[in-house]
């Protein structure tokens, strides 16, 4: 054999194999090798997550050396390979220059000294073979939450065109339902395409993307305008920036549109709807709620992610839909809506298109404790897209929808070794493959060399296929012509006395392995046994005498399968091999995109497939319309299908497959040249600063791109080709290659695409991340007790000079989100306490991010019409000042409004100190400056026409006219507010102060995107309701009444005194005075009114 060849006691000979032939390699390899010639086997493992320090490297590479000294073999995994590899530099890139030094090093020895063979070198090599290392501080993806909103509501509108698609074109998609959620598509034509692309950029044109609003509803230049941009027809930047001023959100807005044409016009949303649930991606129970690549069906990968943020986005949206919510995770979304500031509201949105029993549609009979009812609600709502968006939004997007600064990466490139030696190479790297379907794939680090004796293999092969015993093609339908179950599949291998299941196609995606096993065995009454490869990949039988499944090579099955049901899963189609009967009959599943070789690899699991064995194809409705559609337009549709048609297919998917690859290909070559000219240029100068430097400048990447930078105008993105300058020979050799290649791609294609298909290894730094983001520890703010001159203006009701207090304004300009938008001190008589900027013990009235106190207690003084914020230790040592008699200054008290039902707290005069005769009255710039400085989210409509003059906003931006304005015009608020965009200010801050992902739902957050505002939005429908009722039934409970209308006041007795009690009616009390009918009654729940006071 050649390992035993190679290992010669001079060279360390290494053997590389795929992940999914680990075991059975080491198991062959063991016996042939160990056994017979007692050579040592052994495997070391390395990732990102192993030790590091210098004694483990040190033992690290003795490990090697021995096996190279003793004529051994290590058993190898190309990532473990590129993991060390990389680490080295990651230790460099972290300042730890010992460590990296002695990594190099290794690295370097093991170069040298190697002599590597590749098993299954085709697929080992391919340009899915990618890892990266991700360095730096997570941050948020640029664009969010509109960035994860938008492809939500594409995806929903994909779903509402699926009628119109099915009834125009028919079979060109197939429509597959597994249940009620989101359903399953395939897309066969390009005419299909290219109309769902169409359909959803009139969409966008005709507003029905609530993150892309037009200022003017009936701008035909400006519809033109953004479907240029989105279409892709045209992406200048005076376009782009063109289109985005005719948007009601000029912040997000051209954001918003780069990322529409990346979605649209380049493909990225259909690529992603051509991806296979369970086959291509899906989620991994224990790893973060993200979509994450499979290896096979049903075997997501351990530690790699998708290195595209809209992959990402899309892909987790459909494994979400596809798969559901678990219990735990409804009942956190419950749990987070009980917790919301209006829960009706949220969960109103939350069940909407949901169809549950009466006693779970209101929140409040919820019981999150009730596991039988937490359980009956999950089985209504897991799969309902409204609670699985709301679960992404709030729970799982903005958690890890995260971009590091740089990363390091390493290809199929970095795989075979390379000399940079002037005189002749060494064949340092030996690859096997049964196919040669991708040599145009494969990197220039390693050349084809098909031997003459094999170069008929291929078309030997395929003549196999052809042979009339061979032909057969079932159609996988039931009657109604709906896909078969896994259980209806196995019917029909039985009646075709099929016992061999090859399942390169991934057809089986609902049961597990061995749950296809016992399954089988009691469809197949002659069957004895049932083999199939476990979860770690074990070839294990089910027998039907015993009781568990035990490992193949113990049973007595071991050397004769004729008597059982053999089942390969698509993870283990290729080098896997079984002692099939001479006689077997198999089956192979095919799917939309496999091609010739991975169809070539499952069939020759038959070892005697040109001879005595036999083999059929399963065909899916989707790959039946497929195949159909590339017959002759002169051949008769009708015909049966037989082999012939299903190899033309093959070969046809197979040139797809390549063409598609190919710019991915050349950007890992350019990407692989620039980083290896660095490594033999700088990689001996570890120690040297700046040679160090420049090393790393030409190795490391940014990783955290805009959304211009992505989808932007092609200036902004600089060619690969550009970035590198080479300084050896074979590189630029390379290279020279790689533009010709690049030449000869059809079409055009961006970055963005080629970034769509790369997957990284999830290897992130948890140590240092740990180190790096802990939990930050803040010093409590101690109360120093109440300063004079608050006790002045209690008793005064003038504020003297000092720095007792700051302006309102002024406080909020020395915030974070003051800085941005410039924010300065104004001439409003609202104040804030000294104490009420010192949540934690700082120094003078600095802000800490995230820690800014509440606005509950307010003195008014009415006499120079000013108003002072408190905090509770004040206000607390005020109340027997405040109660004496003839004080000019009351206490207010506030809750910013966030509620529906939180509305009274606007009129400032719910709860008084002390008790006035007359109600008091306020200026209306006072409730306006105080709600934005508390963050409420709820106002009456009276005051809509005074927040919009005193923010400054021209009334013909807004889109309709404020109906009640012309009556109150010579009595507006002044303008108080001196910024450039107020709106945009105003939408930061709230969602600052309220520590939430969604405001947009408020009146608040409607006029901060400019959306029509009128009396009869269901925004002012309550308050509106309770005030006419109590004017019209005065006789209702008349004492709360008074107390509920002209606010709740304090007449200066004790707390305990009962005249002074609130007094809030009980539900069944009301509902009996009300029985007789007309207008409802609306009376705050008491639970939410005692949270108010708090």
């Amino acid at each position: 054999m050649a390992v035993a060849m190679l290992a010669d006691g001079k060279n360390l000979c290494r053997l590389g194999v795929p992940r999914a032939l680990l075991l059975q390699t080491a198991q062959v390899v063991q016996s042939r090798i160990g056994g017979l010639l007692d050579r040592i086997v052994r495997h070391v493992p390395f990732s990102r997550r192993s030790p590091m320090d210098l004694a483990s490297m040190r033992l690290y590479k003795a490990i090697h050396k021995d096996i190279r000294d003793s004529g051994g073999v290590m058993i190898c995994l190309p990532e473990h390979m590129m993991s060390f590899k990389l680490s080295g530099l990651q230790q460099l890139l972290d300042g730890a220059v010992k460590r990296a030094s002695k990594m190099m090093e290794t690295q370097q020895w093991l170069e040298a000294h190697s002599r590597d063979i590749l098993d299954e070198s085709d697929f080992t090599l391919s340009t899915k073979t990618q890892l990266i290392y991700p360095s730096g501080v997570p941050m948020a993806i640029d664009g969010h939450p509109q960035r994860w909103l938008v492809v939500e509501e594409l995806l929903s509108l994909v779903e509402g065109h699926i009628p119109y698609l099915q009834s125009q074109f028919g079979s060109g998609i197939d429509i597959m339902r597994r249940h009620e959620g989101y359903p399953i598509m395939h897309i066969l034509r390009p005419e299909v395409e290219a109309s769902l692309i169409y359909l959803l950029i009139e969409d966008v044109c005709q507003g029905h993307l609530p993150q892309l609003q037009f200022k003017s509803g009936d701008d035909i230049d400006a519809r033109r305008l953004v479907r240029a941009v989105i279409s892709g027809t045209v992406i200048d930047l005076p376009t782009c920036q063109r289109a985005a001023e005719f948007l009601t959100d000029d912040v997000f807005g051209i954001k918003v549109l780069y990322l529409l044409k990346g979605l649209l016009s380049e493909g990225l949303l259909l690529t992603c709807l051509k991806k296979r649930w369970n086959v291509q991606y899906g989620l991994h129970p224990k790893r973060a709620p993200i979509a994450v690549p499979f290896e096979a069906k049903g075997v997501p990968s351990l530690t790699a992610e998708y290195g595209h943020p809209d992959t990402t986005l899309i892909l987790t949206c459909l494994a979400f839909y596809q798969t559901g919510l678990t219990q735990a995770q409804v009942v956190q979304c419950l749990d987070h809506v009980v917790r919301s500031d209006d829960p009706t509201m949220q969960y109103e949105r939350l069940i909407h298109g949901c169809k549950l029993p009466s006693r779970l549609e209101c929140w409040n009979f919820l019981t999150l404790d009730d596991e039988a009812q937490m359980e009956d609600l999950w089985k209504h709502m897991r799969l309902n897209t409204s609670i699985v968006n709301y679960f992404l939004n709030n729970f799982a997007f903005p958690q890890h929808a995260k971009q590091f600064g740089v990363k390091l990466q390493a290809s199929g490139w970095d795989i075979p070794l390379l000399s940079n030696d002037a005189g002749p190479s060494r064949n340092l790297t030996t690859g096997f493959s049964g196919t040669n379907d991708n040599k145009r794939l494969l990197p220039q680090t390693i050349k084809q060399d098909d031997l003459p004796s094999l170069v008929q293999t291929n078309a030997e092969v395929l003549s196999y296929l052809l042979e009339e015993r061979n032909q057969r093609c079932y159609q996988a339908i039931d009657p109604s012509g709906r896909h078969l179950t896994e259980k209806g599949l196995l019917d029909l291998l039985n009646n075709q006395k099929i016992r061999i299941l090859i399942d390169a196609g991934a057809y089986i995606l609902e049961m597990e392995n061995k749950d296809l096993a016992a399954a089988w065995l009691e469809i197949c009454p002659d069957a004895q046994g049932a083999v199939y490869f476990d979860s770690d990949s074990r070839i294990m039988v089910r027998a039907r005498f015993q009781k568990s499944p035990i490992p193949l090579l113990a049973s007595s099955f071991a050397n004769n399968l004729k008597d059982c049901v053999v089942y390969i899963d698509e993870a283990h189609t290729r080098g896997t091999d079984l002692k099939l009967p001479v006689d077997a009959k198999g089956a192979v599943t095919l799917g939309l995109g496999q091609t010739k070789d991975q169809t070539v690899q499952a069939a020759m699991r038959l070892r005697q497939l040109g001879s005595t064995q036999s083999v059929a194809f399963i065909v899916p409705p989707e790959v039946h319309r497929s195949i159909l559609d590339l017959r002759p337009a002169d051949e008769k549709k009708f015909w049966p299908m037989a082999s012939s048609d299903v190899v033309y297919w093959l070969l046809e998917q197979s040139c797809k497959m390549n063409e598609k690859m190919m710019p991915l290909h050349t950007t890992q070559g350019f990407d692989f040249c620039q980083r290896i000219n660095a490594l033999w240029k700088y990689g001996e100068s570890a120690k040297n600063p700046p040679e160090t430097k420049q090393l790393l400048d030409a190795i490391q990447h940014r990783e955290d791109q805009t959304l211009e930078q992505l989808y932007g105008p092609r200036d902004l993105i600089p060619t690969t080709e550009a970035m590198a300058k080479l300084d050896f020979d074979c590189l630029k050799g390379f290279t020279t290659r790689l533009c010709e290649q690049k030449l000869d791609l059809s079409g055009d294609y961006t970055t963005a695409f080629e970034e769509l298909e790369l997957e990284r290894e999830v290897e992130f730094e948890f140590e240092q991340l740990r180190e790096k983001e802990k939990p930050v520890k803040y010093t409590a703010a101690v109360f120093p007790g109440l300063d004079p001159a608050i006790t002045r203006f209690v008793t005064t009701g003038s504020l003297s000079q000092g720095d007792s207090f700051i302006q309102a304004f002024d406080f909020m300009s020395r915030t974070r989100i003051g800085r941005k938008f410039g924010v300065q001190r104004t001439s409003s008589r609202l104040f804030v306490s000294r104490e009420f900027t010192k949540s934690i013990a700082i120094k003078g009235y600095q802000v800490s991010p995230d820690v800014m106190r509440p606005v509950e207690w307010i003195l008014w003084s009415p006499l120079t019409d000013t108003a002072l914020v408190v905090i509770p230790e004040e206000a607390e040592l005020l109340l027997m000042t405040l109660r004496t008699y003839g004080n000019p200054v009351s206490m207010l008290t506030y809750a910013a409004p966030v509620t529906k039902t939180m509305w009274r707290f606007n009129t400032l005069n719910y709860f008084t100190i002390p008790t006035r005769d007359d109600a008091p009255s306020f200026p209306p710039w006072l409730a306006i400056e105080t709600g934005v400085l508390a963050g409420r989210l709820y106002f009456s409509y009276s005051e809509y026409a005074h927040l919009v003059s005193w923010l400054g906003i021209n009334k013909r931006d807004l889109p309709a006219a404020i109906q009640d304005a012309s009556s109150l015009e010579t009595h507006l608020t002044a303008r108080g507010l001196f910024i450039d965009r107020p709106l945009k200010f105003l939408l930061e801050w709230l969602t600052y102060r309220r520590q939430t992902q969604d405001i947009m739902h408020t009146p608040m957050g409607f006029l901060c995107q400019g959306k029509k505002l009128d009396p009869g939005h269901s925004f002012f429908a309550s308050a509106t309701t309770s005030q006419e009722v109590h004017e019209a039934r005065p006789d209702v409970e008349g004492d709360v009444d008074a107390k509920s209308d002209a606010g709740v006041s304090d007449d200066g007795s004790d707390w305990d005194d009962g005249d002074d009690e609130l007094i809030i009616p009980d539900d069944e009390e009301v509902e009996e005075e009300w029985e007789g009918g007309g207008d409802e009654l609306i009376i705050p729940d008491g639970e939410e009114v005692l949270e108010g006071w708090r």
